[in-house]
């Protein structure tokens, strides 16, 4: 809370949690007497805290209009806030990389030592920006669906129509931006229909931008009606509108905002997928990573909405410097960078939106060396349903620690695909080495997953803990194709059948081939592949009065047993001619 006094202590201005600041205060004062003021700063619950008090003839601004710039384009960008007379829109150029998405702006009032600054979105669409008036539905600006839309309240009970054109059955997302950027507006949206029925509304979604999707029932002209909730207004009541056709998506967050890597040791972070119509694979991946740092190939499965990510330091990979790195998450069709503001919030007083140029990155430093590290032999598995496999834990001890490391699965609840097991085995004291299984019953999806592990161990006072990751994939344990070389049988002749089995890893074991719907006359003996190859050659002989004509449904049917399991393949349906 901030107060102003004059010298008998009067309070002549006071502030507390300004609009657009997220619970900061500002005041913008200018004093008509020479003389002797005091400035009064406290935390508004009398609790402890660090503080950073600024004073200048800065403009008071809180926020960037218009709110973003296309990447690569060129726009006058200004500031709106409390007090920003004087301060002239400048042109800017927004860089055209991929990887930038936020920029600062500062501006000076004509004349003045110091600057006022905001945050502008740095994005792909085109943006516009809107034209006063446009309160009545006569004056709505005609947008094009697949724009942005920039816009503000400035005066009370402002009302901003656009009209559009949309095709039918075309569906678009509508996403408000105010007051992450600093705008303190609180969306009211509504798509309207040409004669003025509401088609669809949002409101009121408490610290959340509005958002909504529509489905345009026929090809028509439409109107977008954006109005402030409280219907206050202001130069920094602003806002801008998302408008994207809908598509699958996905939402990254990471669980931590610095990654202090141990020498020659990793550091573990959760990733955290929020799916929209997308039920694929996301590749995770590590922008920036410096020299002697490297990341696990970490993967969200099919179905999957958290995996463990680490990052592992050689010796290479030296203390003193701080690396900002970003964490993209890729499936088929959509792609997002991971954002930290979940985890920034409690360490920002719960601060409801940290600054975006926060959110976005993540600081990666070097920590000393661990008491012991670890890896896995091999740390990329395959296997499959009703399949299992191993790998070898093996690890260096340092400082003399020999107590045994405790191997669990991270994170313990649901860190693992359905029907998938893992046996987890201790590192025994004194000893380097354990060996795991890793099962997956009947039911168990197919694809890509990383399953993560944590070692602790515990001696006397001092406790070290290691992640690691493993990257499994669950494949089909048997698959079968086949071909005819030449798909003509003379009656009374021979031909070959050529059979090829593709095992999984983590199955060994003989294949018995058979083959059904064969032409009356045609015999073929049944084979079998043993479990050192992949291949059999099978010879087709036809009778002199075998059937003559074609038949399309050959079938090809392998099958490889383990014990009481068996594993079934069938190859696509072949057609021979028998002449």
């Amino acid at each position: 809370m901030l107060r102003l006094l004059d010298g008998n202590g009067r309070e002549i201005a006071f502030s507390d949690d300004a609009p657009g600041l997220s619970g900061d205060s500002q005041i913008s004062h200018q004093f008509k007497v020479a003389g002797d003021y005091l400035i009064e700063l406290r935390d508004i619950r009398f609790q402890g805290g660090a503080y950073r008090l600024r004073v200048g003839d800065f403009p008071c601004a809180s926020v960037a209009y218009p709110l973003a710039i296309q990447r690569g384009q060129t726009a006058a960008i200004s500031l709106a806030g409390i007090d920003v007379a004087g301060v002239e829109a400048l042109p800017l150029a927004a860089p055209a990389e991929p990887e930038i998405d936020w920029l600062s702006v500062s501006r000076k009032r004509a004349g003045g030592a110091s600057s006022g600054f905001s945050t502008i979105a740095v994005v792909d669409r085109p943006q516009f920006v809107e034209v006063e008036p446009n309160n009545a539905a006569d004056q709505a600006n005609r947008i094009e669906p697949t724009h942005d839309v920039n816009g503000r309240f400035e005066q009370a009970g402002d009302v901003d129509r656009y009209v559009f054109k949309a095709a039918k059955d075309a569906s678009y997302d509508f996403k408000g931006f105010t007051r992450q950027q600093g705008s303190p507006s609180d969306l009211n949206l509504k798509v309207l229909k040409a004669d003025g029925s509401q088609l669809a509304i949002v409101d009121d979604t408490g610290t959340e931008e509005g958002s909504v999707t529509v489905k345009f029932p026929e090809e028509a002209d439409y109107v977008l009606v954006v109005e402030e909730l409280t219907r206050h207004s202001g130069s920094d009541h602003a806002y801008r509108i998302a408008i994207t056709p809908t598509a699958p998506a996905i939402q990254l967050a990471v669980s931590v905002d610095t990654l202090n890597i141990p020498a020659g040791g990793s550091v573990a972070a959760t990733v955290t997928a929020t799916r929209v119509n997308y039920g694929g694979p996301i590749e995770v991946s590590v922008v920036g990573l410096p020299a002697g740092v490297t990341a696990s190939r970490t993967v969200l499965g099919p179905g999957r909405n958290d995996a463990l990510l680490t990052l592992t330091a050689g010796p290479e990979f030296l203390p003193g410097t701080l690396h900002m790195v970003r964490v993209l998450g890729t499936g088929t069709g959509v792609a997002d960078a991971a954002e930290f503001s979940g985890v920034l919030k409690p360490k920002f007083a719960n601060q409801r939106y940290p600054s975006p140029t926060l959110t976005t990155a993540v600081a990666v430093s070097a920590a000393p060396a661990p008491g012991f590290t670890w890896k896995a032999e091999p740390a990329e598995l395959t296997f499959g349903k009703q399949l299992s496999t191993k790998t070898k834990l093996v690890a260096a001890r340092t400082m003399e620690l020999a107590e045994a490391i405790v191997v669990a699965v991270e994170p313990a609840k649901n860190g693992l695909p359905a029907g998938v097991t893992v046996a987890v085995k201790n590192i025994d004291k004194g000893t380097g080495e354990a060996e795991i299984v890793i099962s997956a019953d009947d039911k168990a999806p197919l694809g890509d997953f990383t399953i993560g592990l944590l070692g602790t161990l515990k001696q006397d006072k001092v406790t070290v803990v290691q992640p690691l990751s493993l990257r499994v994939t669950l494949a089909a344990p048997l698959t079968t194709s086949a071909m005819f070389p030449e798909a003509k049988l003379v009656a009374g002749a021979e031909t070959s059948l050529v059979v090829k089995v593709n095992r999984n890893p983590a199955l060994s074991a003989p294949v018995e081939v058979t083959l059904a719907n064969l032409p009356a006359g045609v015999t073929a003996a049944a084979t079998t592949i043993p479990a050192d190859q992949s291949e059999a050659t099978i010879k087709l002989t036809a009778t002199a009065e075998a059937a003559k004509g074609e038949v399309k449904n050959i079938q090809v049917k392998t099958v490889a047993t383990v014990g009481m399991t068996k594993f079934e393949a069938v190859a696509p349906d072949l057609a021979l001619v028998v002449e």
